[in-house]
């Protein structure tokens, strides 16, 4: 049994969901992305498309997309801002700022390839982009154009990013990790941490002495963490057979990994970063999210699959997708649930 803190109390299940809300309508093909805020959820596909829906009942309150306004090629990244603005990319390098209220977006082309991520600061409103085009941009819901634009170390597509503060740590699909200082836009270090493309990046800090910046890989299946003192590898070890899409951190300080092998490990932060425990998926793991020391897994057969990693068991497993993967999981647990969406186009609530 696991029990979830909210603010409106816990809920607690060994028995899985309920059931499960649909998010109607569906999209016209496979879903990519996914975020969440309050009482509302956004997903974006392939088919160009990102819809909005109500947290409450799964049904859509509009859909962004129309001949003046949108994408023209696969959304790939999503964010809901404070203002309820939402910012979205494409594979047709577009960054496009959509009004909270209606149909209407502001169109970004700075970027000259593909979007691959955006991320936002959830209380500023401001977000950072990253591209085929080699480079990284900084940008407000409030600016008509790019605040920043972090170039000149990266020669090939930047796949992943995350930040913090005033740090940002992007990662190229050759391997190269940039560190950079978004104060005065310039790189502080820079390596080749892994054997091709990046998969995930996470910052982790205890809050005293122990500021850490975490990557896996998609080829090397690697795992590393770096000190950021002095930015020195204090472990770096292939731990899975095959890709690592998953990263995350649990309350009780395990980093935990989910790989394309089928299986989840966890390591313990306070042991050397030993590892204390692997367990089983149905199948690739393709996504994750952590709330507490709960887990959720998104399989590559359309299976979630939920541990407890205070317990290291498995607690449950729910179809999501009727065919193909989940590529998107996110808990919500102030609503008691957890957001589903993958190759189906067809989103999920969840409900407990």
């Amino acid at each position: 049994m696991f029990s979830i803190s909210t603010g409106l109390g816990t809920f607690d299940s060994d028995q899985g969901p309920k059931g499960d809300i649909p998010l109607t309508p569906e999209h016209g093909g496979p879903i990519l992305c996914m975020d969440n805020n309050k009482d509302i959820v956004v997903t974006g596909s392939t088919d160009h498309g990102l819809r909005v829906y109500n947290l409450s009942d799964g049904k859509q309150t509009k859909q962004l997309y129309s001949k003046k306004y949108g994408h023209t090629e696969w959304v790939t990244t999503v964010q809901i801002l404070p203002n309820r603005k939402i910012v979205s990319g494409g594979m047709d390098s577009n960054i496009c700022l959509w009004d909270a209220s209606g149909v209407r977006c502001q169109t970004f082309s700075e970027h000259t390839g593909s979007i691959s991520k955006i991320v936002a600061d959830k209380k500023s409103g401001v977000y950072l982009s990253c591209s085929y085009d080699s480079s990284i941009r900084v940008w407000n819901e409030s600016a008509s154009s790019s605040l920043a634009c972090l170039s000149g170390v990266h020669k090939g597509p930047v796949t992943d990013l995350n930040w913090q503060s005033s740090l940002c740590v992007s990662a190229g699909r050759d391997g190269l990790i940039a560190v950079w200082d978004l104060n005065n836009e310039k790189c502080v270090h820079k390596g080749k941490w892994h054997m091709g493309q990046v998969s995930n990046i996470q910052f982790y800090s205890n809050g005293k002495d122990k500021n850490l910046i975490m990557t896996t890989g998609v080829n090397d299946g690697l795992l590393n963490i770096v000190d950021m003192r002095n930015m020195e590898k204090i472990f770096s070890k292939p731990i899975h057979k095959a890709a690592i899409n998953f990263l995350g951190v649990t309350k009780n300080n395990l980093i935990v990994t989910g790989s394309a092998d089928k299986t989840l490990k966890a390591f313990d932060l306070q042991k050397d970063f030993a590892e204390i425990s692997s367990l089983q998926s149905s199948d690739a793991v393709f996504c994750g999210d952590v709330c507490g020391n709960i887990v959720a897994a998104g399989c590559g057969d359309g299976n979630l699959i939920c541990y407890n990693l205070a317990k290291m068991e498995t607690l449950w497993g729910y179809g999501c997708e009727k065919q193909g993967g989940i590529k998107c999981v996110k808990f919500v647990p102030e609503k008691m649930k957890i957001l589903t969406a993958g190759d189906t186009g067809q989103g999920l609530e969840l409900v407990f």
